[in-house]
């Protein structure tokens, strides 16, 4: 099982270099917070908004987000992550949005998907698996 973050949601969205692995294991389903989409989103319009891509390339992206939510990532609710999450952001300096990813990925007992190297390395340290790129 595998749980994606936001980095590599947008990644695969964004047809980003590299995210090809990325494709192969959404094929297979993923799970998430809701909070994935939200934080996807955002990078696409940032993406936008720093002209990398164009409007018509950031609806693309954003349809793909939206399908992809509905029919390859699982949600699960964010409420019984938060106390765990606030503790691992807490000790390693990092936000509260990409601890939950963590934490959920540690419950589960699954891989994390992430291209955000910050968030690799304080997984490691809490002992979750990751999906090398």
């Amino acid at each position: 099982m595998v749980v994606i973050d936001a980095s590599a949601l947008a990644s695969y969205s964004l047809r980003e270099e590299g995210s090809e692995p990325i494709r192969i294991l959404l094929e297979r389903g993923a799970v998430s917070i809701d909070l994935v989409v939200k934080e996807s989103c955002n990078a696409v319009l940032l993406a936008h908004r720093r002209g990398l891509i164009n409007a018509e390339q950031s609806r693309r992206a954003l349809k793909v987000l939206l399908m992809l939510a509905d029919t390859n990532v699982k949600m699960h609710p964010q409420r019984d992550l938060l106390e765990d999450a606030f503790k691992i952001a807490s000790e390693n300096n990092v936000t509260i949005y990409d601890t939950l990813y963590l934490v959920l990925a540690k419950k589960l007992s699954a891989t994390l998907l992430s291209k955000d190297a910050k968030q690799i390395e304080v997984a490691k340290r809490v002992g979750v698996k990751t999906v090398p790129f």
